[in-house]
């Protein structure tokens, strides 16, 4: 079995700024799950101090994406999951597959749930053409990257 080679790997900061070189769809997912992860967890609190994002091209047009940790006193350490996760998608797509890897991850944290709703798990998904959270009765609940909104 041949594996792709690595193109490009990103490290980009997980509440700053990307640098020029992360194509603007992967940037938006990115920094629109950030916005996320401050609110609506339930479970043990979770700093994400000292963790970025991984973000991993491969020779096929593949993508992995995870975090980093930056030092041994992290309380999330480092991953990287490759789903077939497309390099050219729309911001939207990718939001939906960030989103969908971080819930996954966190999960396995000491029963980290995220983002949770009314007692249940949201799910990110896409719905006329727009990257939302779905709650269990299948009812759109929040764009992805709002979940922090007072008005929800």
């Amino acid at each position: 079995m041949v594996f792709p080679e690595v193109v490009h790997e990103w490290r980009v900061p997980l509440f700053g700024e990307a640098s020029s070189e992360v194509p603007g769809g992967w940037v938006a997912a990115l920094a629109a799950i950030a916005r996320d992860l401050r609110c609506r967890r339930q479970g043990r609190a979770v700093s994400f101090d000292g963790v970025e994002w991984a973000l991993t091209v491969f020779s096929n047009r593949s993508v992995s994406i995870g975090f980093t940790s930056l030092t041994d006193e992290v309380d999330l350490g480092s991953f990287s999951v490759g789903r077939g996760f497309a390099f050219d998608t729309t911001s939207e797509q990718a939001m939906v597959w960030v989103a969908s890897v971080v819930q996954d991850e966190l999960a396995g944290h000491e029963f980290v749930q995220w983002p949770s709703h009314n007692q249940g798990l949201l799910a990110p998904d896409i719905r006329s053409g727009a990257a939302v959270w779905v709650d269990g009765a299948d009812r759109v609940v929040a764009p992805i990257g709002a979940l922090c909104d007072d008005s929800l």
